[in-house]
C-alpha cells in the first residue's frame, strides 16, 4: 500500500479433500477488502470496498491429468475521488494439464471475466513446469490474449505475455 493508504481484509474459507483417493480437491473461500486513503478531505482519495467468492476445485481423472477450475464473482462499491460507482463481475477460469515425465508437465489455460453491464474480457495460454519438491512446481507460461482485473489478480494468471507461477 502507498503512504496514508490501508487496506483491510477479512477472509473466511474452507477446504475439501477425498482422503481415500486425493483425486479430488475444493477451495472456497469469502474476502472482504477494504481500501481507503487516510487524511483525505472527503470527496478525495481512496475509498473502495471489494467483496469477492471463489472456488477452486483440482480433479485428478487418471494419473498424471489434472483438470483445474475456478468459479468468481466480486461486488464493488467505489467511492474514490468523490463517484459512487457499484460494479460486479465474475472470472471462470481453467487449466488442462498433463505430466510429460516424472519431473515436468505441460498446460492449457483459458479464463473468462464478464460483468452484467456488458464488458467481456478472456485469456488464454500455455504453460510448463517443473517438479521443484514435493507438492512444489514452478511453471513458465505465455497467454497469446489476455487481461488484467486488480480483484482476481491473486488467484489467476491471466495477463497478456510470460508470466511465472508457483503452485502447491
Amino acid at each position: 500500500t502507498a503512504p496514508g493508504q490501508l487496506q483491510d481484509r477479512l477472509s473466511v474459507g474452507g477446504a475439501y479433500r477425498n482422503p481415500t483417493t486425493n483425486a479430488l480437491n475444493v477451495l472456497s473461500r469469502y474476502e472482504l477488502r477494504l481500501d481507503r486513503t487516510l487524511g483525505a478531505p472527503a470527496g478525495f482519495g481512496l475509498a473502495r470496498r471489494v467483496q469477492s467468492v471463489s472456488t477452486h476445485v483440482d480433479y485428478e481423472p487418471a494419473p498424471g491429468w489434472t483438470l483445474s477450475g475456478q468459479h468468481a464473482a466480486k461486488w464493488v462499491d467505489d467511492r474514490t475521488d468523490g463517484t459512487n460507482e457499484s460494479s460486479s463481475a465474475m472470472l471462470v477460469a481453467g487449466r488442462m494439464g498433463v505430466d510429460l515425465f516424472r519431473r515436468w508437465d505441460v498446460g492449457a489455460l483459458a479464463s473468462l471475466l464478464w460483468s452484467p453491464t456488458g464488458g467481456r474480457e478472456q485469456a488464454v495460454g500455455a504453460e510448463v513446469g517443473f517438479q521443484v519438491r514435493g507438492n512444489w512446481w514452478l511453471s513458465f507460461g505465455d497467454n497469446a490474449v489476455g487481461f488484467r482485473d486488480t480483484d482476481f489478480e491473486v488467484t489467476n494468471a491471466t495477463a497478456r505475455g510470460p508470466f511465472t507461477r508457483l503452485r502447491l
